[in-house]
């Protein structure tokens, strides 16, 4: 079963998401692209079309382009491991501008045991690179919790840098928004001070730092009542 269903992740909240199988209520192309148009009609927003895994769509092509057309900044957010060139070549094509590929680790043993995939982790960068070469922008999406907290400076500083990527989004699962300050010092002192980099500054939402090759982290504060237990102290 798991080898016959791409998209089997274990989440942290308890749910299990298969991205292969439609889900009761997701919308038809129909109604997407008229979500799309409304949203166009009165706003310009950046569009994130996510999962799940969205390249399961074999609509989603359509809709990206119908959303790039309107003139909305289009996102694609995927676990990677269907990009192939051709794919790769679809997405630049419809008009997506930056792609994001989602590491629980900045290597196979952490990604590859979480995702309960062996070879997912080699999948995803492959992924990342073929995305690259088509010419979009790219960005690591990485959920913080207690599997991969100590791992946190080579998602942030090896694994970025290996890959060219200057971009990260971390979720960080939290009940309270204070954990946004203890991630910035998280990183401080384990990735920065080490490597000669910094200071880190805290904007909320966005954590930003002083350095060329990577110029951008995102932190979202994810709170929902499931995750005591995987609160980063």
């Amino acid at each position: 079963m798991a080898e016959e269903l791409a998209g089997i992740i274990t989440h942290y909240f308890g749910n299990i998401h298969v991205a292969a199988i439609k889900l009761e209520g997701e919308l038809t192309t129909a109604e997407a692209l008229g979500f799309v148009r409304s949203l166009a009609s009165f706003a310009t927003p950046i569009l994130v079309l996510s999962g799940g895994e969205p390249l399961e769509r074999a609509d989603i092509y359509d809709i990206a382009s119908e959303a790039a057309g309107l003139g909305l900044r289009v996102a694609l957010a995927t676990n990677g491991t269907l990009v192939d060139d051709e794919a790769a070549a679809k997405v630049k094509a419809a008009g997506i501008v930056r792609a994001s590929i989602s590491f629980d680790g900045p290597d196979a043993a952490i990604h590859d045991a979480f995702r309960a995939h062996e070879g997912s982790f080699d999948q995803a960068i492959a992924g990342l690179k073929r995305l690259q070469a088509a010419g979009l922008e790219t960005q690591i999406n990485t959920t913080v919790a207690r599997h991969n907290v100590d791992a946190l400076p080579g998602v942030l500083w090896r694994l970025p840098v290996a890959q060219h990527t200057t971009r990260i989004h971390l979720a960080v699962p939290s009940l309270h928004p204070p954990a946004l300050a203890e991630v910035a010092v998280l990183i401080e002192h384990n990735v920065f001070r080490p490597a000669g980099l910094g200071p880190v500054g805290v904007n909320p939402p966005k954590l930003l730092f002083n350095d060329l090759r990577i110029h951008q982290v995102l932190v979202n504060i994810v709170a929902t009542r499931e995750n005591a237990a995987h609160l980063v102290h």
